[in-house]
């Protein structure tokens, strides 16, 4: 019908500029450059200079990591203990970083994945490519939570912070570690601002790119994310 909306389509928003952008290469470029720009930046947070492992004591760093592991924890002495912090602290600054951004870059690709198997599962018209390209922009709060992590290593003593939580956007940041059990601070932890901020974009932006109801691929995040949340809980508990 001229002029008209076809019958039966639903008409969806166009969302994010990766969904919306024609040709195929130009969303191909969008997408990738943003997938880029935010290995950098999660490779940056711990990059080695002024900021970042420099301006962290990572012998202490790495000891804290072992005495909180029950396992490591029983079974190593201390002076054990102490050698595996003093080799940690030995190694080459670049190797954080790198390692930190290929592993982002890797939980991004698993992630669209996860999202393209399980919408044509529920029978929704979708594509690897779509995928990623949400995946990828939902995933721009993380540029600045790093932005705001790096701000503070600035204005406070890294040493004094908790590197692993230091920013003040979930319940878990209020409480010391070592005073509540480990399986409810990693619960706590999963109520976080920013993480419900990429929910809602993943959930808008698979809804546009599938072409299906934003509650549908909402009830998919958030049952994949409690599945994670899960499986930290469970970890915390063991380890």
């Amino acid at each position: 019908m001229p002029g008209g909306k076809s019958p039966g389509r639903r008409e969806v928003p166009v969302t994010f500029p990766s969904t919306a952008c024609e040709p195929t290469w130009c969303r191909f470029v969008t997408s990738n450059c943003v997938f880029i720009n935010q290995t950098i930046g999660r490779s940056f947070r711990w990059i080695g200079n002024p900021v970042g492992v420099s301006r962290v004591d990572m012998k202490e760093f790495v000891r804290d990591q072992i005495r909180q592991n029950k396992f490591a924890s029983q079974q190593m002495p201390e002076d054990q203990i102490d050698e595996a912090a003093e080799k940690a602290a030995q190694r080459p600054q670049w190797i954080q970083p790198v390692i930190g951004g290929l592993g982002f870059a890797i939980v991004i690709v698993i992630l669209a994945a996860i999202f393209w198997l399980v919408l044509l599962a529920f029978g929704e018209n979708s594509t690897f490519g779509k995928s990623f390209q949400v995946t990828a922009w939902a995933f721009l709060p993380g540029i600045l939570s790093s932005l705001i992590f790096l701000v503070l290593l600035f204005i406070k003593n890294p040493n004094e912070m908790n590197i692993e939580n230091p920013i003040f956007t979930n319940p878990a940041a209020f409480f010391d570690k070592e005073s509540i059990a480990k399986p409810l601070y990693a619960l706590l932890q999963a109520f976080d601002l920013f993480k419900v901020w990429i929910i809602v974009l993943l959930s808008i932006g698979l809804a546009a790119a599938a072409k299906c109801k934003a509650s549908k691929t909402a009830t998919v995040v958030v049952i994949l994310y409690a599945v994670w949340v899960l499986i930290r809980v469970g970890l915390a508990a063991i380890f």
